[in-house]
């Protein structure tokens, strides 16, 4: 059974300076991409205020909404709308989210982009050493800042218990290493090994009209490993 551990953000909370008579457009975002089923699924809700406290959902009509072009679909929550778009494909690096600035005018837009280059589980070796720190490639691109990567260990003993390592961005290189000391936790034998790929995106458009923020996670497939 999977671990999902969504990332918990304050940026939207904190106020706007910008002297404006229109409050800005709070726009909160979620991408989830599951791998092994090449799932993707974009989520998106818009406020309008200085902060996601202290703001009113943005109401708009069905089909105003998209998610890398695809509509989406409304479902009505206590705190407002929630738009969700959800496809079968491969992972688009570079994604988008498009939607009308106000209800007042549908045709007049913002685009809210998103990046996220993939992790690479491949890389990872079949036998790991406990003993030894363990030194591979990530992925295409060095982590970046908001960027990590979780590494789950799930034991195919069910008599122990999963385990997980965070590997924090900024990264020098595309190469990660996972020391020795972080290691001594995982069992010996054989595991399920899944990477998820984190990031949160910060945009502000539009001489802080628009305030963004993306939570994107990458699911990579298992792969089962030998812990020595």
């Amino acid at each position: 059974m999977r671990i999902l551990i969504p990332l918990f953000f304050c940026c939207l909370a904190c106020g706007s300076t910008t002297k404006t008579t229109e409050k800005p457009l709070l726009a909160k975002a979620e991408i989830r991409f599951l791998a092994d089923q090449n799932e993707l699924r974009g989520d998106l809700q818009l406020f309008r205020g200085d902060s996601i406290k202290n703001s009113a959902p943005l109401e708009l009509p069905a089909g105003t909404t998209a998610f890398l072009g695809s509509v989406m679909t409304a479902t009505e929550l206590p705190q407002g709308q929630r738009w969700r778009t959800e496809m079968r494909a491969d992972f688009p690096v570079d994604m988008r989210f498009t939607f009308p600035k106000s209800a007042a005018d549908l045709d007049d837009r913002y685009t809210l982009p998103v990046r996220l280059s993939p992790p690479l589980i491949d890389s990872l070796p079949n036998v790991l050493n406990k003993e030894k720190s363990l030194r591979f490639t990530a992925g295409t691109e060095p982590l970046s800042a908001p960027e990590n990567i979780v590494v789950f260990f799930e034991p195919l003993d069910r008599k122990l218990s999963p385990r997980r390592i965070v590997i924090a961005g900024p990264t020098a290189s595309e190469k990660v290493t996972i020391p020795a000391t972080a290691m001594l936790d995982i069992p010996t034998g054989e595991h399920y090994v899944y990477f998820v790929k984190q990031k949160l995106d910060r945009d502000t458009i539009d001489n802080g009209q628009l305030l963004g923020a993306t939570q994107i996670s990458y699911h990579t497939r298992s792969k089962k490993v030998v812990v020595e």
